[in-house]
This record gives structure tokens, sequence and C-alpha cells, in this order.
């Protein structure tokens, strides 16, 4: 029997992170920013999720004990650790082990500045006082739907255009205010219609959420300037 790997690379082992990465990570021998990106990814999970993770592969407390000690079935303490390993074991959210924290943000930053680079020169959009850049009160929205977005903290036009593409649920804001919301950054030639947000991955690092939209508006521009040529 093979010697009982040690925390983290007995978790990075159970999500798979090199099969699904492509990588060939030693786990036990992870940078600075590589054990940055794992706390990282654990933040996105649950408090029960992160407690019962941390007893059984940091400290590790058999599921038996760990059901014991806070008044559950075993069975239970087994299903709470598969649904957050089925969390974790994301390509996206494993990449900030991958690459590292900092040196995957600095990577994400890049691709999506690039992207929204492409879409601002296709759209006109060259100076900082462009709407694009101002804050939502600059659209003069219904109170009814600039309410939610504040709470939401969505706070510049480019901020809703992101929203409003990935077809993120916010509160308080149903399917009428959404179709307000993609007429108004329409008329702006902000939106484009036709494009299928359906495919959005909601359970995706922010940055990556970003960098899918912008590629999305992408496509489909260079789709619509094709179709008109033919």
């Amino acid at each position: 029997m093979g010697k009982r790997k040690n925390y983290p690379a007995n978790l990075l082992d159970r999500v798979h992170l090199n099969e699904l990465c492509g990588s060939n990570i030693d786990y036990g021998n992870l940078t600075e920013d590589q054990l940055k990106g794992v706390e990282y990814i654990l933040s996105r999970l649950t408090e029960r999720e992160r407690v019962v993770l941390k007893l059984y592969y940091h400290e590790g407390t058999s599921r038996k004990a760990i059901a014991e000690e806070h008044a559950l079935c075993e069975e239970r303490i087994r299903q709470i650790t598969e649904k957050a390993l089925k969390k974790l074991s994301v390509k996206e959210w494993l990449s900030f082990v991958t690459y590292g924290y900092e040196s995957n943000l600095s990577r994400l930053e890049k691709l999506i500045g690039s992207e929204e680079e492409l879409f601002c020169l296709t759209r006109g959009i060259a100076e900082k006082d462009h709407i694009y850049y101002q804050d939502i009160e600059a659209l003069k929205l219904p109170v009814k739907v600039y309410g939610p977005l504040k709470r939401a903290n969505i706070q510049t036009v480019r901020e809703l255009l992101i929203f409003t593409c990935s077809s993120r649920h916010i509160r308080n804001l149903g399917d009428v205010s959404m179709a307000l919301l993609r007429a108004i950054l329409e008329k702006e030639h902000l939106f484009l219609p036709g494009c299928d947000w359906s495919s959005c991955d909601q359970s995706l690092p922010r940055q990556e959420l970003e960098l899918q939209v912008f590629q999305k508006l992408n496509n489909t521009l260079l789709q619509n300037a094709l179709f008109l040529k033919t």
C-alpha cells in the first residue's frame, strides 16, 4: 500500500487537477502562489463544505468521526464531501492552482484586455467619456430596474453589459426588466441581438465569465460581418 499523501496533495489528487488541466504538477511541491490558489478555490464552497474537507483531507479525520462531531450521519458527510469535490473539479477554477493565483489573474486580465480592446474597436468606443465607461445613471433607467442593479453592485455600463450578456440572475429583476436593459444597450450599439448567451456558465470565476462574454460578442460581430459579405 502506497504512502498516504499529505494535504493539499491528497485533495488535488482527488479532484484530478492534472488530468483536467493537462498539467504535470507535483502536488507535494507547490509554490506559494499555487497554495494561494488552493485557498481561493476553497472559498467558493459553503462553510460546512470547507469544514468537512478540512477535517477529512487536512486533519485526516475519518468520516465517521466527523459525523459524530457534527451530529450527522456518515452518509451525509459523504454527500457533503462529494458535492464539494464536484464544485472544485472544474478546469477554470483549478487553473488558479495550476498557474498560481496571482499568475492566473494576470493571465486572464491580459486575455480579457485583448478581447475587450477588439470589441471597443469594432464598436467605435475610443474615448473614456464614452457611455460604455459611465455610471449606469447615465442610462436613466427606471427605479425598479436601477435599484436591483445597484444592490448587486453593478456600477458602470460596462459592468451592466457583462451582466446582461451573461444572463446572470439578480433578485427582483425579471424578464421584462432584462428585455428593457437589452433594448437600451442595443440602442447604444453595445448589446448584440441574436447572440446565444444560454451557454454562459454562471459557475465560472468572474474573470472567466467576463472573458467568455467578450469572446461571444466578438464572435457574433465577426459572424454578422461575414453574413453581410455573402
